[in-house]
């Protein structure tokens, strides 16, 4: 790969809405503050922070070496996130996973369904019912620790979705009761479930332990609802 012809520019020369991924690959995301914090509300937004190679090279370039195959494997799970849709209508079933704000039990849901459903035809998707905001640091770091990388996920809208797209809704929060209204259809598709998972941001005492403990019922939950749909008797 040949980047000895690439410009070295500054992001002032460019409009956040020209993109709809926007990358922080050095851990630089708290610096898009105020005049430059439209950069971080763009569609996808995620900070890679990847170690700074010339701060750390003992001078035989390993350092450099190690970074450029860490962003490889980032670019090319970007790459597949993006090309692949996680739900529609090739899938025989379709799940969507609620909560409040789309920010901790419901990623930890998509990420667990996304990675354990196989070759199983089984879209899925998740969203707050009160709007996105962003997805909580320690669901990212707890779900890393199982194997799965949730940190390019986005924190998306309920209203963003339509309830005839999904046969089975998933409430991870207890928050059911919210559905009522012009929400109600959620709550009317072929299969509707309420978890009633504890929040983790909540209740957390600061070691991860209610993140981590909430991960694997989460995980239990969703190998279950696997099993009820492979085996077609999801709506009994």
């Amino acid at each position: 790969v040949d980047i000895a012809s690439y410009t070295s520019d500054a992001m002032a020369d460019f409009k956040p809405e020209s993109f709809d991924v926007v990358i922080s690959c050095c851990g630089c995301g708290n610096k898009l503050d105020g005049d430059k914090e439209a950069w971080k509300k763009r569609t996808v937004f995620m900070d890679w922070n990847l170690d700074d190679p010339p701060a750390i090279d003992p001078g035989d370039l390993s350092a450099y070496r190690r970074v450029r195959d860490e962003c490889k494997a980032k670019v090319q799970e970007l790459l597949r996130s993006l090309e692949a849709p996680t739900w529609g209508p090739q899938y025989k079933h379709n799940v969507m996973f609620l909560c409040n704000h789309n920010s901790c039990r419901s990623q930890m849901a998509d990420g667990w369904l996304r990675t354990l459903r196989g070759s199983a035809s089984v879209g899925v998707a998740s969203a707050g019912i009160v709007g996105g905001t962003a997805v909580k640091e320690g669901a990212i770091t707890v779900m890393k620790e199982a194997g799965v990388d949730i940190a390019s996920y986005t924190s998306d809208a309920m209203a963003d979705f339509k309830p005839e797209s999904f046969d089975v809704v998933i409430s991870c929060c207890g928050c059911g009761n919210k559905l009522d209204g012009d929400k109600e259809a959620w709550k009317k598709r072929t299969v509707f479930m309420d978890w009633n998972l504890d929040d983790p941001p909540a209740i957390d005492p600061g070691d991860l332990s209610a993140y981590k403990r909430v991960r694997d019922e989460c995980k239990a939950e969703v190998q279950e609802l696997l099993s009820q749909l492979q085996e077609g008797n999801s709506g009994n």
